[in-house]
């Protein structure tokens, strides 16, 4: 169950982010999961990296060093897709929103339940909604989906699947993006056991945000993780995501998405 990575077209001299995480809590074990690399120590440092703060990775770094990230100023807007689920799952959902807001400091606006095509979405690599006002980038998308929706996305064996999106104009920053579920999976509701609905909706969450696979099951963030909830390193790499000056966000325009091709 590791991050797949891929990018989108590179400016000369930057590095892209990884846009595509194929994850969420699998059926089977994934042959060749790939390791993802604790953050870098300070020198001398002897803290642990199992179950420590230093146990977190991210999707991308900049070549300053900065995880890739929202910006910290921004609120990320959000819409749910129920598909064919019943509407009790939103309770899930607002809690690892909540759960993830706590820990990093990001703020998270619900603008309501949608109906929208995630394959059109994908496909039309824009996640731009035009208004009134003029073109926005589009909320955060969080659908539930049938496991053979999930594989007409390219998407076999996971519980949930999360697409960050950046843009050409600012590769570094996260604009929207989208987090499926599978409805199909038979999850347990709540959070009290992993995996559930609660857990693979936060582990997801944590990827659109910009935390990246870590090979330490008492992290969340674990491709197959043995706890319920934000693990130390976990809550490390959400806090530096949180942290740091506001960002230009990009204005919104077509075409301009770098996005996920599952």
């Amino acid at each position: 169950m590791g991050p797949a990575p891929r990018g989108g077209s590179a400016a000369p001299g930057r590095r892209h982010p990884v846009v595509t995480i194929a994850v969420g809590l699998v059926f089977v074990l994934l042959a060749g999961i790939v390791a993802v690399v604790a953050s870098e120590p300070s020198e001398g440092d002897t803290r642990p990296i199992v179950g420590g703060e230093r146990s977190h990775a991210f999707i991308g770094r900049t070549a300053d060093g900065e995880p890739f990230r929202w910006d910290p100023c921004s609120t990320i807007h959000f819409q749910v897709d129920l598909g064919r689920v019943d509407d009790h799952v939103l309770d899930d959902v607002k809690e690892a929103v909540r759960r993830i807001s706590q820990a990093s400091g990001l703020r998270f606006e619900f603008d309501g339940v949608a109906h929208l095509s995630v394959n059109d979405l994908l496909s039309s690599g824009d996640f731009v909604t035009a208004t009134r006002g003029g073109l926005h980038w589009s909320p955060l998308l969080i659908a539930f989906r049938s496991q053979t929706a999930m594989r007409g996305l390219g998407v076999r064996g996971a519980y949930g699947v999360a697409f960050p999106v950046t843009t050409r104009l600012d590769a570094d920053q996260f604009v929207s993006g989208a987090v499926v579920i599978n409805a199909s999976a038979g999850l347990q509701d709540g959070f009290g056991r992993a995996p559930s609905v609660g857990t693979v909706l936060q582990h997801e969450l944590g990827h659109a945000v910009g935390l990246g696979h870590i090979l330490d099951p008492f992290q969340l963030m674990s491709p197959v993780p043995v706890v319920t909830d934000w693990g130390r390193g976990d809550l490390a790499g959400l806090e530096e995501l949180g942290e740091g000056p506001c960002l230009d966000v990009p204005t919104a325009e077509y075409q301009a998405a770098i996005h996920p091709t599952p």
